[in-house]
């Protein structure tokens, strides 16, 4: 391992670390993807740590900064996206050195804390090896579509704050909606606003079911995010969707279990770390909030 070099990635390594997410069989690896995700706006940006032999990427792990917020509260969260090792090379201890750099680089920046959702492979690893503790496993609802849309009596901004109490949840300002939503995306997102609110609807496929997924969803008022969950279900049945997914927990939880045709356990693996095994047991008092949108696979 003495000739390998471990540093965190510049714009100038992009189309670099293209090449290798793709050799890899990652998709949604472009240079201008990568750069948007890990190096525009400095709030939500992240880093890249490479593993080189010479000239060659042979390991890259990449960790998603962004901000989460209860209440007046900020937390700066890592989100552990990818782990990726040359597949001629695995085995060979390239994984945990490659990971462990990236989560030094992410506490000496002055992160707070990190969450992810891994995968079957992974998750072992992150619980016995890295010292990650699992969360609870978010629960996800699944909607009917609606066949109106919501009065516009209904998105005037009402009374009692939507943001659930005592979770924390991604801080959505404008510069996130700008940053997620706005640039750099072929995906087909569909954003709908109403009282200072807004949501957004994205139509997927899983298998051969055509689904919609509720990625974010923010309102300053309950009123407005009742209104705003109708809204996502009534452009749910203008894309011709059946269901509409939406994970629970966050500031709209009340108005989606309440029209909610089902309401289960979602099956992703989230696990939490903090920068020492006593702040991680302290972290386990808090709740934490998803949605489909802090997830880089959707």
């Amino acid at each position: 391992m003495e000739e390998h070099t471990v540093r965190q990635a510049t714009l100038g390594d992009l189309q670099r670390v293209s090449a290798f997410m793709t050799a890899q069989g990652q998709h949604r690896c472009s240079e201008a993807y990568l750069e948007h995700w890990f190096f525009g706006d400095a709030r939500y940006a992240g880093g890249i740590t490479l593993v080189e032999d010479g000239e060659r990427i042979v390991a890259m792990a990449t960790i998603k900064s962004c901000r989460f917020r209860q209440g007046d509260r900020t937390l700066s969260v890592g989100m552990p996206q990818k782990v990726l090792t040359d597949s001629r090379l695995r085995g060979k201890g390239l994984f945990g050195r490659c990971y462990r750099a990236a989560e030094e680089a992410f506490w000496t920046g002055g992160g707070e804390l990190l969450l992810t959702v891994t995968n079957a492979a992974s998750t072992p690893i992150f619980l016995e090896r890295f010292g990650f503790v699992r969360l609870p496993s978010p629960e996800i609802a699944i909607l009917p579509p609606a066949f109106r849309a919501p009065s516009e009596q209904a998105s005037v901004d009402g009374t009692g704050a939507a943001n659930s109490a005592g979770v924390w949840h991604m801080l959505r300002d404008e510069g996130y909606w700008s940053w997620r939503y706005g640039q750099v995306t072929s995906d087909p997102y569909l954003t709908v606003a109403r009282g200072g609110g807004r949501a957004v609807v994205r139509p997927i496929r899983k298998g051969r079911v055509p689904l919609a997924l509720l990625m974010d969803v923010d309102a300053p008022s309950q009123e407005v995010a009742k209104a705003l969950v109708q809204e996502a279900r009534y452009r749910t049945w203008r894309m011709r969707r059946p269901f509409l997914l939406a994970l629970l927990g966050g500031p709209c939880e009340v108005p989606l279990r309440r029209s909610a045709w089902l309401v289960r356990r979602s099956g992703f693996n989230f696990l939490m770390k903090g920068p020492d095994t006593g702040a991680t047991k302290r972290s386990l008092q808090e709740r934490f909030s998803l949605s489909f949108g802090d997830l880089d696979f959707f």
